[in-house]
């Protein structure tokens, strides 16, 4: 007979050995250089203690409205623990929109900031939205311990089924010769990932990015171009 072997939780194990190193990076960065070393036994400590989490339900808070990017991300990855039942907990996902992922940034790192079973899932623009000039919030990604990459992404441009539009050329020569005869909508406000991604090839491609009209939109679920790429609007209006 074939012998049966039960499942590791794969998932678990990297989850909490992440925790781990993520609690001893910020366990040294409080002690600094010329303290003490940690007392024996302390790493054995903290090792038992990832390993045995989660003890309860987890909060994810995802940086976005629902409908996004991160929203369907947080929301894939809670479906898929459930489903393998890596964990015993349940998950939650919150979310908390606005600011370029500012305000759920702030919540996470001013609310109950010692509950370990409360996670974030932001993504680029919260890196990029503290370093730009407008960026006002005070806190920033050096505010929290990243433990995981879940997902590596594309940035797509996209038109209308029945647009002119083949290529992103084409696009361009038109923005070139009337930078205001095109509204290039993003998820994201000026100066942060949606932005960037198709001002950095505009810019390469010698149109003046300054004259461009790009209007943004808090998550790209939130703006709706299917029937002219002229008149794209918030799907509130």
């Amino acid at each position: 007979m074939k012998k049966t072997h039960k499942p590791f939780r794969w998932t678990g194990a990297i989850l909490t050995a992440l925790l781990a190193v993520g609690l001893t990076a910020c366990g040294a960065s409080s002690q600094g250089s010329g303290s003490p070393a940690a007392p024996q036994g302390t790493e054995a400590n903290s090792t038992q203690t990832a390993l045995d989490y989660p003890k309860k339900p987890i909060l994810l808070i995802a940086p976005s409205g629902v409908g996004g990017g991160i929203d369907g991300t947080a929301r894939s990855f809670v479906k898929a623990m459930a489903e393998a039942k890596l964990i015993d907990q349940t998950i939650t996902v919150e979310n908390r929109p606005g600011g370029g992922q500012s305000v759920g940034l702030a919540e996470f790192i001013t609310q109950d900031p010692k509950n370990d079973h409360k996670l974030l899932l932001p993504s680029t623009p919260i890196v990029i939205n503290h370093l730009r000039k407008e960026g006002n919030s005070p806190y920033s990604f050096r505010d929290m311990t990243p433990i995981a990459q879940l997902v590596v992404d594309y940035n797509v441009v996209a038109v209308p089924a029945n647009s002119k539009y083949q290529n992103l050329n084409e696009i361009f020569a038109d923005l070139k010769a009337d930078p205001k005869s095109l509204t290039i909508a993003g998820g994201s406000s000026p100066g942060s990932i949606d932005h960037i991604a198709l001002m950095m090839p505009a810019l390469k491609a010698g149109l003046d990015v300054k004259q461009l009209k790009y209007v943004p939109y808090d998550g790209g679920e939130r703006f709706d171009c299917r029937n002219d790429w002229r008149q794209c609007r918030s799907r509130d209006q």
